[in-house]
């Protein structure tokens, strides 16, 4: 009768369905691990990123410090904007602006000291 050979076709449709379906999971499965593959690795990138930022934020700490050194050790200009906005009351050697003023303070000690011979 057509009952028996519709059963196998019925049987045979189901089979293959469920071959499609198990290759889609596998494909679902693939899909999870690349994602999770994904995920570690952005994870990694993070904490890259994170060390950097640090080793970045270290870098500039380090660097105001020594140029913070470096402004304190070096004698200021009259007349300079360095000298003309620092509020700072750390010692620091003010030198006189042009060397006319130096010419001058030498020409006097000059006279001072042929008048003593």
């Amino acid at each position: 009768m057509g009952n028996g050979s519709a059963n196998s076709d019925s049987l045979f449709v189901k089979v293959d369905g469920y071959k499609v379906v198990l290759q889609d999971l596998e494909v679902i499965k693939q899909i999870i691990a690349n994602l999770r593959d994904a995920i570690s690795v952005l994870n990694k990138v993070a904490e890259v990123k994170e060390k950097s930022v640090s080793m970045f934020m270290e870098n500039i700490s380090r660097l105001n410090e020594k140029l913070s050194s470096i402004s304190t050790q070096m004698p200021m200009v009259e007349g300079s904007p360095a000298y003309e906005n620092d509020d700072s009351e750390s010692p620091r050697t003010v030198i006189s602006g042009t060397v006319g003023d130096l010419r001058g303070e030498l020409e006097s000690l000059k006279s001072e000291l042929s008048s003593l011979q």
